[in-house]
């Protein structure tokens, strides 16, 4: 259970610090600490706390607070039968057709993901567009409409986040997004990963244009990456660059050092520097303290993959002391990824390497 559990907090984790990096214009739908909180506590709760609180909600069935919780705890359970799966459904679908608007319904904690779920995702997809045709210019069911369904619909989620942008258009969330969804692809290596990736710069350059210096600083990340992967250096060193020169939210500190030092090495390494981009992944990870998605997610290890097969073995072993430093989840990983370099073998790193 606990593999499965984690990577639902994972995701939380993303979305949240997704809706912290604040562009100008205000969140579409507002992230809710509270709710997210009550989620979180939820996964904690014993079995006859959950009961107890089905009983309070057979008395009060439209209260959300409790059924944040029940939704929290159902998440936790899903992978001990059907029966904790089927009530995580039920839970979602009554959030979808009674609360549309509400920042849970759209969270990651309310969606279908698994291979398991297609039988309420056909409802609940038939239940957000019937939300849509009744109300077609609610900027909130727009989002989480398209939030829903990005995993498994990124085409028609594009289509809802573009349909969004047009309603909204001095919003920057909208492009935000799209450049997301557009990097997603790239990621997954479609074939035409490299205009997918240029789609996504120009997206988020969008959101850029739009958003103030707040709105911008949690955009370098993305920016940086979307044009390195497009194959856009120059840009790719500005926005690399900016994030480890400017700081006005120190909430992005951690990531802005581990990414914009990957970013340039990456572009060293590209140019034949093996010293100037080993040194890059060095100071990826000379980092005081980490942050959430750090802690969770882990670093990137793609710098650390291409010099594995450069031969320099000894520095990505270095980056590994490092980043044990801040990845509080990542031991056991790190610890098994340095027994394969040790051994003279290059790990998998799995979803640690962006492409």
């Amino acid at each position: 259970m606990r593999c499965f559990t984690t990577g639902w907090v994972r995701a939380l984790l993303a979305f949240m610090a997704f809706a912290v990096a604040e562009p100008a214009a205000a969140q579409v739908v507002a992230t809710s600490p509270d709710d997210a909180r009550a989620v979180l506590d939820g996964r904690k709760l014993s079995a006859g706390e959950a009961a107890e609180l089905e009983r309070a909600l057979e008395a009060a069935p439209d209260d959300i607070g409790i059924r944040i919780r029940l939704l929290g705890y159902a998440v936790a359970q899903r992978s001990d039968g059907s029966a904790a799966r089927r009530r995580h459904t039920e839970l979602s679908l009554w959030f979808i057709r009674n609360a549309p608007e509400e920042w849970i319904t759209g969270s990651p904690f309310a969606s279908l993901l698994g291979p398991r779920d297609e039988d309420g995702w056909e409802e609940a997809r038939e239940a957000w567009f019937a939300h849509l045709d009744a109300d077609p210019h609610n900027l909130a069911i727009l989002w989480n409409a398209a939030s829903f369904l990005s995993l498994k619909e990124p085409e028609t989620a594009a289509a809802l986040f573009e349909r969004g942008a047009g309603l909204d258009p001095a919003n920057a969330w909208w492009s935000m997004q799209l450049g997301r969804l557009a990097e997603q692809s790239a990621r997954r290596g479609a074939e035409n990963a490299t205009e997918r990736a240029r789609l996504a710069l120009e997206r988020y350059e969008e959101a850029w244009a739009l958003s103030d210096l707040s709105g911008r600083d949690g955009l370098l990340q993305e920016l940086a990456w979307a044009a390195f992967e497009a194959g856009e250096a120059a840009k790719a060193r500005e926005y690399a660059e900016a994030m480890l020169v400017d700081y006005p939210h120190e909430r992005n500190l951690a990531d802005h050092t581990h990414h914009g030092n990957l970013v340039l090495g990456r572009l060293a390494l590209a140019e034949g520097e093996i010293g100037e981009a080993g040194d890059r992944l060095l100071a990826a990870a000379n980092l005081e303290s980490g942050s959430p998605v750090l802690g969770s997610f882990g670093p990137e290890m793609g710098l650390a993959k291409l010099l594995l097969e450069r031969g320099e073995r000894e520095i990505v072993l270095e980056y590994f002391r490092r980043c044990g430093r801040f990845w509080e989840h990542g031991q056991d990983k790190l610890a098994e990824w340095t027994r394969a370099v040790e051994a003279g073998e290059t790990p998998d790193f799995g979803h640690s390497v962006r492409r």
